[in-house]
């Protein structure tokens, strides 16, 4: 069987990063807002498929679908329009995520793999800031398969009683870019829910963009009840790259009437859940013919 196991990685300073509350504000939880299709660009980085990430607004009177305006502070006109951001260490803690979903995951044609389990753990492996399960998993089909989840993060604690033999129900979604994976590895995702008697216990995610469904449409819902309806773009910049200028946006949460905005790199306490906020570059003008960057990480914990 093939699976690719992170390396375990030890972030300084992970055991003393304040949490911070939100309190409930009583906002509705709207999730009519989705992003997180996986970008599939040609040399042009415009496939007139309108994939709900935000890209660099061009300015332009002849906007394409899939453009989306960047709020960088001003109007066309170059008046201020209010919204001002204050632009985040680049060097804070990040997500990384691999999944094994029971099957090779570079076999779709569409290189969209979700699926859904019942499973029992069979493994778990951890050293501070990086786990692993292994899961002895029955698909849809009542197919016995083996589920691999490994998760580097920083500062989360992973719920004790997610040990070996206990039942859990599984949700896993990964994503390879079928013409562009090989030359640039960097464009795929990995994400995962496990809920423990029906309730998320420990999840998160990694890659080009969020989880979506299995028509590609982008899916809000898929670390549910903890909500990623929509992100804030802004004109911060994202990790120095040759031959792209990425940029970030602020993560936007919600969990039930709670609702978090914030950029990314920190850690956070939203409607009972402790969160990760690692990357959200969302936006990027490539050059030297390359496809568009673009990166997410997130974790979720049960207290």
């Amino acid at each position: 069987m093939r699976y690719v196991v992170a390396a375990a990685a030890l972030l300084a300073g992970c055991s003393g990063r304040p949490l911070v509350a939100v309190d409930d504000d009583g906002a509705d939880d709207d999730t009519s807002a989705s992003l997180g299709t996986p970008l599939d660009d040609d040399e042009d980085d415009d496939d007139g498929v309108d994939d709900d990430r935000p890209r660099p607004d061009d300015d332009d009177d002849d906007d394409e679908a899939g453009d989306v305006d960047v709020d960088d502070g001003l109007d066309d006109d170059g008046d201020t329009t209010g919204q001002v951001f204050e632009c985040t260490d680049a060097d804070g803690p990040d997500v990384d995520v691999e999944v094994w979903p029971g099957q090779d995951p570079l076999l779709p044609d569409d290189g969209i793999v979700l699926r859904d389990f019942e499973c029992a753990i069979g493994g778990r492996f951890e050293t501070p800031g990086w786990v692993q399960f292994e899961l002895d998993c029955l698909d849809e089909s009542g197919i016995l398969v083996q589920v691999v989840i490994a998760m580097t993060f920083d500062g989360l604690v992973v719920p004790a009683d997610l040990v070996e033999g206990v039942p859990v129900q599984v949700r896993a979604y990964t994503w390879r870019d079928p013409q562009h994976y090989d030359e640039f590895p960097w464009r795929r995702a990995d994400h995962f829910v496990i809920y423990r008697d029906g309730s998320l216990a420990f999840a998160g995610g990694s890659g080009l963009s969020f989880a979506g469904t299995r028509d590609g449409a982008g899916d809000p819902a898929f670390f549910a009840p903890v909500m990623i309806p929509d992100v804030v773009p802004s004109q911060c910049p994202g990790p120095a790259m040759e031959c792209h200028d990425p940029r970030r946006a602020e993560w936007l949460i919600t969990v039930g009437a709670t609702e978090f905005q914030g950029p990314p790199f920190q850690i956070v306490q939203v409607g009972g859940y402790d969160l990760q906020l690692g990357e959200l570059s969302t936006s990027d003008s490539p050059d030297c013919g390359e496809p568009t960057f673009g990166r997410v990480g997130l974790a979720i914990a049960r207290p």
